[in-house]
């Protein structure tokens, strides 16, 4: 990589970059740079190696591998921080394996469903530590970050976070499940979609009032943009700070305080559009684009639920506590 004009080598950015249309380094921090957020129960240590980490990856717009060497950084606090946490709920680290302490904290916190998460970030920190061959995540590795914050807030709130989200949760999922799936209707953001599920996907609490992330699944007016194109329709997400059953419909007021609307669907041309839908999805030549469409959707309320963790989860810079 060549220098440009009056700058050493190491203060030019990575060619690479300009695939991403990334031009220059204020961008680059807007687009690729997550910024740590926790609330304040997440020890200090946690903070400053996230600290760390984040200046690395800042750097990698100068050596885009740099981003590989920031995520190292953080997997290989990871077993550190469990140890912390277990101290802190009385248990004696010793000389345990990570394996093993990740199974007796997850099951000391059991309602904060951490286990699985937390073999998966140690079979990650093994593979970039002990790797086979030389590897090159970059871009790939961004949710990496956001899902590391995750998991070291939901380390240290309380327990009982976790309980009263449950049953927020299961409010919330008994209004959502109160209509028949397959033939619905969707009103938001003054536009109309048809919907063939809709599902609660978590609960955050902001200061003192639980807002539930709802994902709907759209039908496309064309089957074949699906069938044929693989041209998946992204899910439709709501943020509600509440719902309620009003007659035959669920009416609910979002982050925004705009209103929307679920409903039956009705109008015969509609339920034509369900009808043809239900038939060509389910038809077994369609098994493996259903599959992969299934796969899309659980990838993109993945993404969502993971950007709405960081939001409500963390805290900014200026180190506002989380509200319990």
């Amino acid at each position: 990589m060549k220098s440009e004009p009056g700058r050493l080598k190491y203060q030019s950015a990575d060619p690479r970059w300009s695939i991403f249309g990334i031009n220059d380094f204020e961008t680059y921090v807007e687009k690729f740079v997550l910024q740590g957020r926790f609330h304040n129960k997440v020890p200090e240590k946690i903070v400053d190696a996230y600290s760390i980490a984040e200046h690395v990856l800042a750097g990698a717009y100068f050596h885009y591998p740099l981003i590989d060497e920031a995520l190292v950084k953080l997997l290989r606090f990871f077993e550190l921080s469990v140890k912390m946490r277990c101290r802190q709920l009385g248990i004696d680290p010793g000389r345990k394996t990570l394996f093993t302490l990740i199974d007796i904290w997850a099951e000391a916190e059991h309602e904060k469903e951490l286990k699985d998460v937390g073999h998966s970030i140690r079979w990650r920190r093994n593979f970039m530590l002990h790797p086979d061959g030389e590897t090159l995540g970059g871009t790939g590795y961004l949710n990496q970050f956001k899902l590391m914050m995750s998991v070291w807030n939901a380390m240290f709130l309380p327990v009982e976070y976790f309980k009263e989200s449950k049953r927020v949760a299961e409010y919330f999922q008994g209004i959502l499940g109160s209509l028949n799936p397959g033939n619905m209707q969707l009103e938001i953001n003054q536009s109309g979609y048809l919907i063939y599920q809709s599902r609660l996907v978590e609960v955050y609490k902001n200061n003192d009032e639980w807002t539930g992330l709802l994902a709907f699944y759209p039908i496309p007016p064309d089957i074949h943009e699906i069938t044929q194109h693989q041209r998946f329709p992204s899910p439709i997400f709501a943020m509600a700070r509440s719902l309620q059953k009003i007659d035959n419909a669920i009416h609910g007021i979002n982050f925004s305080n705009e209103q929307f609307v679920l409903k039956p669907a009705t109008n015969p041309d509609f339920l034509n559009i369900i009808g043809a839908w239900t038939m060509n999805i389910n038809h077994p030549e369609n098994g493996i684009i259903l599959s992969m469409y299934n796969k899309f959707l659980n990838t993109e309320v993945y993404k969502e639920k993971l950007n709405c963790r960081y939001q409500f989860w963390g805290r900014d810079n200026q180190k506002q506590p989380v509200s319990l």
